[in-house]
């Protein structure tokens, strides 16, 4: 029934959301629909690449668990950031940014945190080196800021590449991969639909990003800024969702970006999400009538830059 269906997973963005991806990928496998590539944004590209290197979404859950259950993930999580709803967290995170806001302008710092922690999680959790060692084709997607453009990578050292798409603007310093300044994947493509049609003609979408809802009160230049950046995320997603074949979205709404301590409630809910969506994903394979992207590789969008074959 999929062999004119070639499979392309679009993992977006969104911190510890972002672990909904392998309940989503729990449920295809269950239901025998076949992955034939992945395409990732910040944890889409973190979930996607465990998933591409074990091709056994079992091993790819025990070996998060294993990482969220040792000491060394407990001690970054308490020392980061409280306990606590959404709220109180943007509340902690909000005091950080005004605490800080004066001696990081003197000190011309470029993030609130250092990249070890990112690093030593990946090392932790992703064993390959390169692209070439993963089982399954893969992608990520990183944000230059020097040329303001998109960087996809699909070759080359495969750890650099993840913490590129997972460096938060602010949160965690730029990555520098050659003659780039790399950022979150997250500016330019929340979802990466576009960069899934390189790699496949059915895109099956996962949006964990969480609702937006109305405000009462913008008190400050910083919660402004923050709002305004939400409603741009909000309006990119929109967009790029409606590309996909089929779109998921597990109700991650009400975790935050680090909200790690709740994996397994996370997976679960990318998995619910998924089952309800088979008989929809199911339909639209058997009766498709056309393909807008067949097998192959299409040109990206003029202001995308690719990296191939960096060592």
């Amino acid at each position: 029934m999929t062999k004119n269906c070639k499979i392309v997973l679009a993992l977006g963005g969104g911190g510890a959301r972002g672990l909904a991806h392998l309940g989503v990928i729990q449920s295809l496998e269950e239901h025998k629909i076949p992955i034939r590539a992945i395409a990732g944004t910040s944890m889409g590209a973190i979930a996607g690449a465990l998933y591409a290197e074990t091709m056994d979404i079992k091993a790819a859950i025990n070996r998060m668990a294993e990482y969220f259950e040792c000491e060394e993930f407990e001690a970054i999580h308490t020392s980061n950031f409280k306990k606590g709803g959404v709220e109180d967290f943007w509340t902690q995170l909000f005091n950080r940014f005004r605490k800080q806001l004066a001696v990081n302008i003197a000190a011309q710092k470029i993030s609130l945190g250092d990249a070890g922690d990112l690093f030593n999680a990946i090392d932790q959790l992703i064993l390959s080196k390169r692209f070439e060692d993963l089982q399954l084709p893969f992608i990520c997607i990183a944000d230059d800021l020097k040329s303001g453009k998109k960087v996809i990578f699909n070759s080359g050292k495969l750890k650099p590449a993840l913490a590129a798409s997972s460096a938060i603007p602010g949160i965690l310093p730029p990555v520098e991969i050659g003659e780039y300044l790399l950022c979150d994947g997250m500016l330019t493509s929340v979802i990466p639909t576009v960069e899934a049609k390189e790699l496949g003609n059915f895109i099956i979408a996962v949006d964990v990003r969480q609702e937006m809802t109305s405000v009462t009160e913008l008190n400050s230049a910083l919660d402004i800024l923050v709002r305004a950046d939400v409603i741009t995320s909000h309006f990119r997603a929109d967009i790029l969702g409606e590309k996909a074949d089929v779109l998921i979205s597990p109700a991650v709404g009400k975790f935050v970006w680090s909200d790690f301590k709740n994996w397994k409630e996370i997976i679960k809910s990318g998995y619910d999400a998924t089952n309800e969506k088979i008989p929809e994903i199911l339909d639209k394979i058997k009766y498709r009538h056309s393909i807008t992207y067949r097998y192959g590789y299409k040109p990206l969008h003029n202001l995308t830059k690719r990296i191939i074959n960096w060592k």
